[in-house]
């Protein structure tokens, strides 16, 4: 999804109901054509006689080793071809639910604030989200791990990444910061006099 390409006079049409974006199958789809190929090339490699007649044991148990792990990896992203159906990130009026972070929805008026992370040329948001909520998200492994080590590199929060899905980083971050603005412009006064701004 790109939101620029739907721009009427320079500015993107950005939806306000709910949006579903699944997983690109693009990487997947590599992934297992690689997997097959890596399969025929060591079976190749493992049986075939070398055009001298001499073959090393290295480069024939390479041929062996390559045809146990090339059905193996064949097999995994077949699985994860054939798994990804559905959204892997839901976007509803009042929040964000990332299933790679938690199965849970994190409402927009509890996130603080929203930034982009540029790591190594991957570029991901990073919400900052009121602690109560947060505790309270069944996080993943993956996500729990990574939240201790992105913190390292500066990505301190919740980090969404439109890698590997129908979206790319600057409409999902368009979206993601008109449903901030919103909630919080929707948001009573608070007790200290001021509404939150981000």
């Amino acid at each position: 999804m790109n939101l620029e390409s739907e721009a009427s006079g320079g500015r993107p049409a950005l939806p306000t109901g709910a949006i579903e974006i699944e997983a690109s199958s693009m990487p997947a789809v590599i992934a297992l054509l690689s997997g097959l190929t890596m399969t025929v090339l060591s079976a190749i490699v493992a049986f075939r006689d070398s055009p001298d007649g001499v073959k090393s044991d290295f480069v024939q148990y390479s041929g062996y080793a390559g045809l146990l792990i090339g059905p193996l990896a064949t097999a995994l992203h077949f699985w994860r071809i054939s798994k990804n159906k559905g959204a892997v990130v839901t976007l509803s009026g009042t929040g964000i639910r990332d299933t790679r972070i938690a199965p849970e929805e994190i409402p927009w008026a509890g996130i603080y604030s929203m930034a982009t992370w540029d790591f190594q040329r991957q570029k991901a948001l990073v919400f900052s989200v009121d602690p109560d909520i947060e505790a309270g998200l069944t996080t993943t492994f993956m996500a729990r791990w990574s939240r201790k080590a992105n913190k390292r590199y500066g990505a301190d929060g919740l980090v969404v990444s439109a890698s590997g899905l129908q979206i790319d980083h600057d409409s999902l971050g368009l979206l993601c910061a008109d449903r901030i603005k919103r909630a919080h412009m929707a948001a009573p006064v608070e007790a200290g006099g001021a509404a939150k701004s981000l």
